[in-house]
């Protein structure tokens, strides 16, 4: 798992809703922040404070990739990052830390083009209710233009961001089969024990039982959308400089 990654706890008190396929997409494509509660979706645009290193790093079916992506996501993740207590002032650290952004990259731009070449389009009214839905959970424009400020996007940068993003998800919805996933009781109880082994104060397994099956859910969602790509992949013409 990379810096960029977090681990979920395996049963909480409190349970949680499924995420579906969608939420998986956004997970795995899309670095997905939490900055005082606003939700910021990256992408390959820089901001307009970014870097200015032009040097291609890697291209993915002929499109390039610079430097300048790069750092400008690492710039706009760092402070996620250190609150998760990553060290962003070791080399070695951000060395890793950039080569899984520029992993991601590779993903985001070769989905975005399969998406567009079977035909997928986000309107602005999509991208429209996208924007409130942030603004809505942040509660005011003031709040939400600080939290752009402190990202380092502009409001176009973040719509731009959204279009992608629901692009890559209605193409993904489409080629990825989530429906016929499968969970049993068997399964259920088998990480409901694992989490049992090391905690004393879980509540009881019918209390949790949902939350676990959505758990598992996401995790065989998240292994079939990681096959998919794969395969996106293996087929793709990409180059890491």
């Amino acid at each position: 798992m990379s810096e960029i990654d977090q681990e979920e706890e395996v049963v909480e008190a409190k349970p949680k809703k499924s995420t579906g396929g969608k939420s998986i997409v956004t997970s795995i494509i899309i670095v997905i922040l939490l900055i005082a509660g606003a939700i910021y979706y990256s992408n390959t645009s820089s901001s307009p404070k970014g870097s200015t290193d032009k040097t291609v790093v890697a291209t993915v079916n002929g499109e390039e990739i610079i430097q300048a992506e790069i750092d400008d996501r690492f710039t706009q993740i760092k402070i996620s990052l250190e609150a998760q207590g990553a060290d962003t002032q070791n080399e070695t650290a951000v060395a890793q830390i950039k080569s899984d952004i520029l992993e991601e990259i590779i993903t985001s731009t070769l989905v975005e083009q399969k998406a567009k070449e079977a035909g997928f389009s986000t309107t602005k009214e999509e991208v429209d209710t996208e924007i409130q839905k942030i603004k809505d959970q942040i509660g005011d424009d003031a709040t939400f233009k600080a939290e752009l400020e402190k990202a380092s996007l502009t409001e176009k940068t973040l719509r731009e961001n959204i279009e992608t993003q629901l692009t890559i998800q209605k193409y993904i919805d489409q080629e990825v089969d989530t429906d016929a996933i499968v969970i049993t009781d068997e399964e259920i109880a088998a990480v409901y024990d694992q989490a049992a082994a090391s905690q004393t104060d879980l509540p009881p397994l019918a209390d949790v039982s949902e939350q676990i099956k959505a758990q598992i859910k996401a995790t065989k969602e998240q292994e079939l959308v990681n096959t998919f790509i794969d395969n996106l992949k293996a087929e793709a013409e990409i180059t890491r400089n």
